[in-house]
């Protein structure tokens, strides 16, 4: 367990019971080696292609973004930037009511751009 937070196509991230801190003695030794394996570790638990979600957030950390190239991972980190201003303010307009998106629609969203049989979007 590790303190990545890694959102699948679900839009749910796995991270609210993984708390083994980042940052504990055990690891401080090689920190930067060390959060490098929690976060492939996550990964690889998870069943994540690291292409397909090129970021992560770590607990007491800033993101971590990747890419093919420097520019890709630059991009990444913009994007993710801008999720995360959505994401709060979603959090805010909605106050104490329920926010979130059914599966099957998360999935179809997704899938119809990114899955075996995409058909929406650009041509790659």
């Amino acid at each position: 367990m590790s303190d990545t937070g890694i959102a699948g196509n679900d839009g749910k991230t796995d991270k609210q019971a993984n708390y083994t801190a980042c940052d504990d003695d055990s690891r401080a030794e090689a920190y930067e080696q060390n959060t490098g394996r929690l976060i492939v570790e996550e990964f690889v638990r998870m069943g994540k292609d690291p292409m397909a979600v090129p970021a992560v957030l770590c607990k007491n950390h800033g993101p971590f973004t990747w890419g093919k190239s420097a520019a890709a991972s630059v991009e990444n980190a913009l994007i993710l930037e801008e999720i995360a201003k959505m994401a709060s303010r979603t959090e805010r307009i909605a106050g104490e009511r329920p926010i979130g998106i059914e599966s099957y629609l998360l999935d179809k969203h997704y899938l119809r751009k990114h899955g075996a049989n995409a058909y929406y979007g650009q041509k790659k």
